[in-house]
């Protein structure tokens, strides 16, 4: 799926980045979101929506009713965590087979 622009995604004029949420294989919803932080700019990552094989896991790991819902995570990161998170994905990349990586990124990309 192509890379989105930002989209906004509440009153306040917030951007979600990437013009949505990201489903991965497993079923998770990863969404970026700018931060409302005064004191530096920040952004937010979410991740959200349980896949069903996994609630059970978490559920019986926590000891919790199952039929209630998962909280979503959230990380909130300054632009030095964003460029050191992206570090870590670059080794990652790096590591990819070079076919692969090119045929992500004219899915992502175009």
């Amino acid at each position: 799926m192509p890379l989105k622009d930002p989209s906004c995604s509440n009153d306040r004029g917030l951007y979600m980045y990437g013009g949505g949420e990201l489903v991965t294989d497993y079923g998770h919803y990863l969404r970026v979101q700018d931060s409302s932080s005064a004191e530096a700019h920040k952004v937010w990552l979410f991740v959200d929506h349980f896949p069903d094989w996994y609630r059970g896991k978490v559920f019986a790991s926590l000891a919790i009713d199952p039929k209630g819902d998962l909280p979503s995570a959230g990380i909130h990161l300054t632009v030095r965590q964003v460029v050191e998170l992206m570090g870590r994905f670059y080794q990652f990349l790096a590591t990819v087979d070079p076919e692969e990586l090119a045929q992500a990124k004219r899915e992502v990309y175009g």
